[in-house]
């Protein structure tokens, strides 16, 4: 199984930048691959969406359900498909305030 891990750094604010980023609606306007998003279900710091992407490197669309759950105490996203064209996609991703800007840390795992 893969797992791509990625440090970026990011001259914003971290409460800006976490906001933004649990914003998942707009991902499409910002993630290139991330053709479509529908929120399904949302309690509290849960947000499940239906999602539309697509892999350039084959040229093939992907359907997948995920499940994000936010922890706005450490900063935190985890994230899993609930059912779709994975056989597994999970990861992490961690903000942390970081000389004057965010540091960006994320982990993703699929097969």
């Amino acid at each position: 199984m893969p797992t791509v891990e990625t440090t970026t750094w990011i001259n914003a604010p971290l409460e800006k930048v976490y906001a933004i980023s649990k914003d998942n609606r707009s991902f499409p306007e910002f993630m290139k691959e991330v053709k479509s998003l529908e929120v399904v279900e949302e309690q509290g710091n849960r947000i499940v969406s239906d999602y539309v992407g697509l892999v350039p490197t084959f040229n093939l669309k992907v359907r997948w359900r995920q499940e994000d759950i936010w922890d706005d105490a450490t900063h935190s996203c985890k994230f899993r498909q609930v059912k779709g064209d994975y056989d597994k996609l999970d990861g992490e991703w961690h903000f942390k305030a970081e000389d004057e800007g965010t540091r960006f840390d994320s982990v993703l795992n699929y097969d």
